[in-house]
């Protein structure tokens, strides 16, 4: 590792990870929605990313800078599983990417401290690092006293962990590495939860509809937040637009539906967004692919816009049990498709693979 943030030694074991064919993703991708286009698995192909991976079973999200990719785990590992990293892979060849860089982007000063990233976006030389903001909520376990289990669902027992709260800018050079004081920090914190509609949710547990954010995508000056929770009521999930210098002057709230799904992943395209949705929670759900032309959703008597947001179903994502789609990164656009990776998390490697989507 060439950083000096580099990954203590003995925090992961090395290994190379090839990712070719993967029988477990066998049903990636099937035609369970007749509107919607259907991707096949097979029509996707393998990307290799050789080289130790943090988290390798928790990759939460993934983006583009320069001709690199950028992969982030939502799991902290170190002594004290409070240290948090990005990955920097370098391109050797069309769809093999080796491991160059980590760099360290958050040690908390308490163990077990994680920022929980969720979402990565990239524009120019910068890179954008969030964690979820979300609260949280202890599993009950069945080796646990009985008592014990019961006052999991107390508000008391909500944790509060500020270290998800962060949201990082960082100066990357075209080598994959961190520019000196190329690193500066923001939080969304007093945003959400003085806002009239994100508070009352901001107390709840992420996975209990409360605030989840785990889409991000950069468009100019402005970025766009995408929540996993809330949904609210006809199906509306909150994306914040805003600028990283000063998100309490310059925010607003749109709307898009997703027929009941929040947000998994969110990426700029010419048009609009893409947007990887699935299920609030862990439980059942099926997950999907949308074109969203980034206008807000609510309609009404009395906008100032009269052209009410539209989203395009573009593919219905049956995926396998382990694993989940969280991370989407486009490589390339023209007028007729859009060449994209997508990466699971609850699989070893992330199993990414390359897809070439139609528009229409």
């Amino acid at each position: 590792m060439s950083d000096a943030n580099a990954i203590p030694a003995g925090a992961i074991g090395p290994y190379r990870l090839i990712l070719t064919g993967i029988a477990a993703l066998a049903a990636f991708f099937s035609p369970t929605v007749p509107t919607a286009q259907v991707l096949v698995h097979m029509d996707g192909t393998a990307v290799e990313l050789v080289g130790e991976m943090i988290g390798s079973e928790d990759i939460s999200a993934i983006a583009r800078i320069h001709d690199i990719l950028v992969i982030g785990s939502d799991e902290a590992i170190g002594d004290d599983k409070n240290e948090n990293y990005i990955q920097v892979f370098k391109p050797d060849g069309d769809k093999r990417f080796v491991r160059a860089h980590d760099i360290r982007i958050h040690k908390a000063d308490a163990d077990k401290r994680e920022m929980d990233i969720e979402a990565l976006a990239a524009m120019e030389d910068v890179v954008y690092v969030l964690g979820s903001h979300s609260r949280n909520r202890s599993r009950i376990r069945e080796k646990h006293k009985y008592k014990r289990n019961r006052k999991t669902f107390r508000s008391d027992a909500i944790k509060k962990e500020k270290s998800r709260s962060h949201l990082y800018r960082l100066a990357i050079t075209s080598e994959g590495t961190l520019r000196p004081d190329g690193k500066s920090r923001q939080n969304l914190r007093e945003v959400i939860d003085r806002d009239p509609v994100l508070g009352i949710f901001a107390q709840i547990p992420g996975k209990e509809n409360g605030v989840d954010i785990e889409g991000l995508a950069a468009d100019g000056p402005l970025l766009y937040a995408g929540f996993r929770g809330p949904v609210l009521r006809g199906g509306h999930v909150p994306v914040m637009r805003f600028a990283f210098d000063d998100p309490a002057g310059t925010y607003s709230l749109l709307y898009v539906n997703l027929d009941g799904r929040g947000v998994r992943s969110l990426a700029r395209v010419s048009d609009g967004f893409l947007i990887l949705a699935g299920p609030l929670n862990n439980g059942p759900g099926s997950f999907r692919l949308y074109h969203w032309d980034g206008k807000d959703m609510i309609p009404g008597d009395g906008r100032a816009d009269q052209k009410v947001g539209k989203t395009r179903l573009l593919r219905e994502l049956a995926v396998p049990a382990s694993g989940k789609p969280e991370g989407l990164v486009v490589m390339a656009e023209t007028d007729a498709q859009y060449d994209l990776i997508l990466v699971l998390d609850g699989i070893a490697g992330a199993a990414p693979r390359r897809h070439r989507i139609a528009k229409y």
